[in-house]
């Protein structure tokens, strides 16, 4: 082989080697983008049937059902709080400075569902209807494999929320 075929073939590996680097880095982004644009639909998902299994039961009073709702890893918990115009107690929210927060801030809170993450953040937060829970004002239920299994009852006017014994 003469010097010119030798550097061609160098010229010729330097190419693939960048295409291929190119190749793998936007394949790389493109699965990332994917993979956010799965976890906001699987969240709104959730809200959504969240909101229309409480409100199919809400005007059936003694009904109850076992519902199970899908979340991503992402979430280690999701919190209720109920708003009946009682003073909550910081104790009652310890280990959830955020939350207690976000109702003492406000004179009229307008949220009462709240996803928390791994380091007890909360990354979301919604309202979902008039809601009580089987004890007291705030509760948290653990997200496990990406689901969450709640009992919800109808009480006419509400929704008794509590954790599924399912």
């Amino acid at each position: 082989m003469n010097k010119a075929q030798i550097a061609g073939q160098i010229f010729v590996y330097i190419v693939a080697v960048v295409i291929v680097g190119v190749l793998l880095i936007f394949g790389y982004q493109a699965i990332r983008d994917f993979q956010n644009r799965t976890d906001s639909i699987t969240l709104l998902n959730f809200q959504k049937d969240m909101e229309r299994a409480i409100d199919s039961i809400t005007n059936q009073y003694g009904t109850v059902k076992n519902v199970e709702f899908h979340l991503t890893t992402d979430y280690h918990e999701v919190c209720f709080v109920t708003y009946d115009g009682v003073f909550y107690g910081e104790i009652e929210f310890t280990g959830y400075p955020l939350i207690y927060d976000t109702i003492e801030d406000n004179a009229e809170p307008t949220k009462n569902v709240f996803l928390v993450g791994a380091k007890n953040e909360v990354v979301e937060s919604y309202d979902i209807g008039k809601i009580s829970l089987s004890s007291g004002v705030f509760e948290c239920y653990d997200v496990v494999r990406g689901k969450i299994k709640l009992e919800i009852e109808g009480k006419g006017t509400y929704v008794k929320i509590s954790e599924s014994g399912n």
